[in-house]
């Protein structure tokens, strides 16, 4: 009498070779859905990381101007530096995960305000990052040379002037890299909207690994997916930081001696 069944040998070829095929499978058959996560993933971080600049200049901005003499106007700006301190450590101290929750469901239940998912997703990642780049963007005009704040105001320029013409190219440059970066983090970030039933990369390969039942190969495919978009974003923005280091005025005088001497 046989005690156990016999197992069937199988090498390691096989079963990489099996895996290999299961995931050409698994993207033969649900790579419209894959592809369509990975644009709203996209959409998300392009326009949440946009607005959330747009916000972090602006309160950067209002943050590093000077105190009205006005005694009206001097009320008013310590008000909004108040509410917007507790914007930023309420933002910035809480996760992602969480904010969403109460933003979609909350607005939901205490207003009766429903609101698209979409739309929401990219109000809470803009408000986020808008959070963060706040700091950001005040390290950056408090990293510019005093003196030349107190240049343009020999030259009668007003913080306006000075902020739009001087100041802020120069802050746009310096913060470049740690914009990127928040790009790259908001990206990796809208996986936790799947709380809220937003259908982007995450929440379209757990889909797929739940009708499949093969979770390693879904999401090995959702991982290199999510690497390639990374990365891809991270040679842009480099390939952009050397253009914008390159010394124009330096390269254009030296272009012209040299058609001098010829």
């Amino acid at each position: 009498m046989i005690k156990e069944q016999p197992v069937e040998a199988t090498t390691t070829e096989e079963n990489s070779s099996n895996f290999f095929s299961q995931v050409a499978k698994i993207l033969t058959e649900n790579w419209q859905q894959l592809l369509r996560g990975a644009g709203i993933t996209l959409l998300i971080s392009i326009i949440g990381t946009i607005v959330g600049l747009v916000i972090g200049l602006a309160i950067g901005v209002f943050r590093t101007a000077p105190q009205s003499e006005n005694q009206f106007i001097y009320v008013i700006q310590n008000i909004v530096g108040w509410i917007l301190n507790i914007y930023i450590e309420i933002f910035r101290g809480t996760p992602m995960i969480v904010q969403s929750m109460v933003i979609y469901y909350g607005t939901a239940q205490a207003f009766g305000i429903n609101l698209d998912r979409t739309l929401a997703a990219i109000f809470i990642v803009s408000i986020n990052t808008g959070a963060y780049m706040t700091e950001i963007v005040r390290g950056g005009i408090l990293a510019v040379d005093k003196g030349q704040f107190e240049a343009a105001t020999a030259l009668g320029m007003t913080h306006n002037q000075t902020m739009r013409k001087i100041v802020l190219p120069q802050v746009v440059r310096n913060i470049l890299p740690a914009t990127g970066n928040e790009f790259v983090i908001n990206i990796k970030d809208t996986s936790v909207l799947n709380v809220i039933s937003v259908v982007e990369l995450y929440f379209s390969g757990n889909t797929v690994a739940t009708q499949t039942y093969q979770y390693f190969q879904t999401f090995t495919i959702i991982a290199v997916i999510y690497f390639v978009l990374t990365f891809t974003v991270t040679r842009i923005l480099r390939y952009i930081e050397k253009r914008m280091d390159m010394d124009t005025y330096t390269t254009g005088a030296n272009q012209m001696q040299t058609e001098d001497l010829k």
